[in-house]
């Protein structure tokens, strides 16, 4: 009878690929760049510590993004993955000024089953079939599509849909 009521299926989640051992800790007034393929086990901002994005795909298992950290995206809008397999806080500011277009490009993949705490601003589709996800107890705007086993959004947050639908390298030949 509930498949009457609900007839959809969420996809399968394919087993996460190795993050190793390596742990990236990105102190006050520190920068580092996250890159195609990177892989960490655990990787963690602390306030006043900045994180640049690149697009590509990351892989990491614990993610924590303290209060008064940072993050810019270095491509905005561009195809960008994050895979992780762990807990998550994010409370990050982002410094990008076009959130949507950041929204439009950006995927986190949850392969855990841990809670998702995103209190920071937020931009971004997130695919946590088997996590509970909270979002926007501190930040009240977030920009994305939102998929969780459960989903708790926070009283007064706005929630902005934008689909994931990174920009592609087209190049357009013009005849002289």
């Amino acid at each position: 009878q509930l498949e009457a009521l609900w007839p959809y299926r969420v996809a399968e989640l394919p087993e996460m690929q190795n993050v190793g051992l390596a742990t990236k800790e990105i102190f006050y007034n520190e920068s580092y760049t996250l890159k195609d393929g990177d892989r960490f086990k655990t990787l963690k901002v602390h306030p006043g510590g900045t994180l640049l994005i690149e697009s590509g795909e990351m892989y990491v298992g614990n993610i924590q993004l303290e209060s008064g950290s940072k993050v810019l995206f270095v491509n905005p809008g561009k195809r960008t993955i994050l895979h992780l397999d762990g807990s998550v806080i994010w409370r990050s500011r982002a410094l990008n000024d076009d959130l949507e277009k950041v929204g439009k490009g950006f995927k986190v993949i949850q392969y855990g089953t841990e809670t998702m705490i995103v209190e920071g601003m937020w931009a971004g589709t997130i695919f946590a079939p088997n996590a509970d996800l909270i979002l926007g107890q501190s930040n009240k705007k977030l920009y994305g599509r939102f998929l969780g086993k459960n989903v708790t959004v926070h009283q007064y947050a706005q929630v902005y849909s934008v689909r994931f639908n990174p920009e592609t390298n087209s190049v357009i030949a013009r005849r002289k």
